[in-house]
């Protein structure tokens, strides 16, 4: 193994045999363990990140993670994968700098691990607003969609779509439907 230590004989940085890096941490405190300094400009379409490969060489791209810098100093943080027998790296996930994530590969999907799971996508934190709910189809699950308005902490559930297509709409007040107006 290879080790580092720090003035005090303290070790902080590892590189095993089987090629592991391992990074000792002692103390209970808030920083960046690891921090890449770009000391030169940054432009559009340039980037910084890590790469991982396969093969003797790292000839073989797998997957990456990028930050995309951008002119305005105001950069994307970027996945890309493998997407066939090639060597190219494509978006898979960008995370843009107005916080917006966009999915570039025709078909993506965004989903639970489990068919029975639920995934539900909201508006707020503590007041969700309002929200949808996919429930998964299979092994017990529902295939119900659950979908929420309110403006308690709670989600208040206002109308649901069943696997077989039944529409219930949950209200006091009984359905009401206003035709759009020219203002």
């Amino acid at each position: 193994d290879m080790i580092f230590n720090t003035g005090d004989g303290g070790e902080r940085l590892r590189i095993k045999s089987d090629s592991q890096l391992i990074h000792t941490r002692t103390d209970n405190t808030t920083r960046y363990d690891l921090n890449f300094n770009n000391t030169g400009g940054i432009s559009n379409g340039n980037y910084g990140g890590i790469l991982w490969t396969q093969g003797a060489t790292g000839s073989t791209n797998l997957a990456a993670l990028r930050i995309a810098y951008a002119s305005t100093g105001q950069p994307d943080i970027v996945f890309g994968t493998r997407q066939s027998g090639g060597n190219s790296i494509t978006d898979a996930l960008r995370i843009h700098k107005n916080g917006d994530l966009s999915l570039p590969v025709v078909g993506s999907k965004i989903y639970t691990n489990n068919s029975a799971g639920n995934l539900t996508i909201q508006g707020g934190a503590t007041y969700p607003g309002s929200a949808i709910k996919f429930n998964g189809g299979g092994n017990g699950g529902t295939g119900v969609m659950h979908f929420y308005a309110g403006q308690s902490t709670s989600y208040q559930e206002r109308m649901t779509l069943s696997a077989s297509g039944k529409l219930s709409l949950k209200s006091n007040d009984g359905l009401f439907i206003r035709p759009e107006t020219d203002s």
